[in-house]
């Protein structure tokens, strides 16, 4: 096939200008051969639609590529696709007989042929690997079970295309139809069989049923150690699945040893650079963000993302992945300069390689102040009509967790209207491809809630930023339960914002005078409440993560607002002591000042000038050393924190 394309090559370009003009130009020839309803450039369009659509699918599968029997179905299904589309593709030419061009006959679409070639190629290279496993039936099996197990590969193909596509539900419906087809042709050990409960477990995770996932993850693990050893590889995936489940249920201590252990595993296994073994240093990495040590995270990230870049292609989306956790690694450092940068790169790349880029629903211009690229163009119509574009098509879930990493990254620079707009749009998208009680959207819905009452704190903003968090709280004690560490941090959300509208607490605040005084029960309530919220994030996580400080500060918070007395004052010193330990301040600096910036506001608030100032000066203090040590990246947003601590200073010194 690339031979009989390379003609074309030199001149593609010229000819698909020439093409174009073409189709502008030819009348009733050109409509007696394509019909009469029929739209040339609209034919071409969809043959470049329907093979972006299956270069991205090929491109998103690496996570599978030990899915041996998957990932044959699903290239099998693939070939057949793009033969289809090779043989319309070679079919579509115009005939040109008037004197008048230059051109007897020109194929309209090489560039659609170079497409197909490069896809074949793309699917001989990914046939290839497969070599790990081959494909075969079993011995046992006779002709007519042999023809049962081909046409179960389509399903297979289906799961894969349904979860690449966010369609967690139907690719796991799907799956389960196949798995019990399998059951009658092969045994419970049978390396197919333990294939599809890998698959399986990974999708019941996609889909919130994770304890389930666990249990089957775990028992899958076994089996497959026992059957093919511990170094099998797709152990190691089924193994790196499992990190996945228990970072959704929020174990870290048993999702910190698991991916630490996957990582020494598939080093040994398959080598420092295998795209397995990145992707499970990713995880790691991950792992290290979620329990708060960003520092090495951020190392971790960097390091593999270099390796990743010089193995695959740019248009991986591993990578796309792998750049927003680190993009949110860098706001949690201070560098939103950096996050700003990586973000809007990858999002480009993304677009530029995605039939997205060209879509029509996208393509019109608003006034919106956004960037001057391809993701701008994007964004302008993204959030314009989000209640009706959410249902027009669905987007790549990592592309949509890297708009809401990029929404993250404006509201950190001041433009917040943007950022929640585009964190809207998502939080819409998402309800149209996985519905409105699926934890992510949930989890999409609380960070949308605490951006807008952070922004904009009035009584119709209460209202809805309340009902919003009420939603979540529901969804998360329907999926998770009432005491999980998720539901508690959106349990305590809510009790801040009643709590800001019932004192007339606001941001900037700095004296009681234009403050309501809770009345007894009220306080005695929320603070019963805030208790209980803090207990569940010490015994599930540990003192000095970074939800558990949140859940102390706010503790003191309530605290100083009735008084200040021997409770509080323990209160204060124990969470000010864990955000100066040396080992909290190396692995997240610029979230430890910021908090202690709060514990000083809260003092400031409540009148207590003399603790206020002690904070603010250590502040000061730290800053000055922090800036001739730290990343010149950070600079910025903690010569910030300096200037606010100064500003505040200087006031303290006119009220005292």
């Amino acid at each position: 096939m690339a031979a009989a394309f390379a003609d074309n090559g030199d001149t593609g370009d010229e000819c698909a200008r020439l093409g174009t003009l073409t189709l502008r130009d030819s009348t009733e020839e050109t409509q007696a051969y394509y019909g009469r309803n029929s739209n040339l450039e609209d034919l071409v369009q969809n043959h470049r639609d329907g093979l972006g659509k299956s270069s991205s699918d090929l491109f998103n599968i690496t996570h599978l590529e030990h899915y041996v029997e998957t990932m044959y179905g699903f290239l099998q299904h693939e070939a057949l696709k793009l033969a289809h589309e090779k043989r319309e593709a070679e079919n579509t030419q115009i005939h040109h007989n008037s004197s008048e061009h230059q051109y007897a006959s020109i194929t309209v679409i090489p560039g659609v042929k170079r497409e197909i070639t490069d896809i074949e190629d793309r699917i001989k290279e990914l046939k290839e690997r497969l070599a790990l496993e081959a494909p075969e039936f079993g011995d046992n099996l006779d002709h007519d079970e042999r023809q049962k197990i081909e046409s179960y590969r389509g399903h297979l193909a289906r799961a894969v295309l349904g979860t690449l596509r966010g369609d967690y539900r139907q690719a796991l419906e799907t799956l389960k139809y196949v798995e019990r087809r399998f059951m009658s042709c092969f045994t419970a050990e049978h390396i197919k069989r333990l294939e599809i409960s890998s698959f399986r477990a990974l999708l019941l995770a996609l889909n919130w049923k994770i304890y389930e996932a666990e249990r089957l993850c775990r028992r899958t693990i076994s089996m497959m150690a026992e059957e093919k050893g511990p170094q099998h590889p797709m152990r190691l995936v089924t193994m790196s699945n499992l990190v996945y489940i228990l970072l959704e249920q929020r174990d870290l201590r048993a999702a910190l040893e698991t991916a630490e252990s996957v990582v020494t595993e598939t080093i040994e296994a398959l080598g420092d650079h295998h795209p397995l073994t990145l992707h499970c240093k990713a995880q790691l990495a991950l792992t290290k963000f979620h329990c708060g040590d960003y520092s090495r995270a951020e190392a971790e990230l960097e390091s593999t993302i270099r390796v990743f870049k010089n193995l695959s292609r740019r248009n991986q989306p591993d990578l796309l992945q792998y750049q927003s956790i680190l993009a949110k690694v860098y706001l949690k450092m201070g560098k939103p300069g950096a996050a700003e940068r990586l973000m809007v790169t990858a999002l480009d790349v993304k677009l530029e390689l995605s039939p997205l880029a060209d879509s029509e629903a996208f393509n019109e211009v608003t006034q919106a102040e956004v960037p001057k690229n391809k993701l701008g163009t994007f964004l302008r119509n993204f959030i314009q009509g989000w209640e009706t574009a959410s249902l027009s098509r669905k987007l790549d879930p990592h592309f949509l967790d890297g708009l809401k990493v990029y929404a993250e990254v404006l509201y950190a620079q001041s433009q917040e209207n943007f950022a929640i707009s585009i964190y809207r749009a998502v939080w819409a998208q998402e309800q149209a491809q996985m519905g409105k009680t699926y934890l992510n959207t949930a989890t999409s819905l609380y960070r949308l809630s605490i951006m807008e009452w952070g922004f904009r704190r009035d009584i119709k903003t209460y209202e809805a930023v309340r009902e919003q968090l009420t939603e979540v709280v529901n969804i998360r004690k329907w999926i998770l339960d009432w005491t999980h560490v998720e539901t508690a941090s959106a349990r305590r959300e809510l009790l801040k914002i009643e709590y800001d509208m019932k004192t007339g607490d606001d941001a900037g605040t700095s004296s009681n005078d234009n403050k309501n005084k809770l009345d007894h029960a009220t306080w005695d309530r929320l603070k019963t409440e805030s208790e209980l919220i803090y207990d569940t994030h010490v015994s599930n996580y540990w003192k000095r993560h970074p939800e558990t400080l949140k859940s102390l500060l706010w503790i003191l918070k309530l605290r100083l607002s009735n008084n200040l007395n021997q409770k509080t004052e323990v209160t204060s010193n124990v969470l000010l002591s864990t955000l100066r330990l040396p080992a909290v301040q190396e692995c997240c600096l610029f979230e430890s000042l910021n908090m202690q910036f709060c514990v000083a506001l809260a003092y400031l608030d409540s009148s207590c000038y003399h603790h206020a100032g002690e904070i603010l000066r250590h502040i000061v203090q730290v800053v000055g050393v922090s800036l001739s040590t730290q990343d010149q990246e950070m600079h910025n947003s903690l010569r910030h924190v300096r200037t606010e601590a100064l500003y505040l200073l200087g006031k303290l010194n006119a009220l005292i």
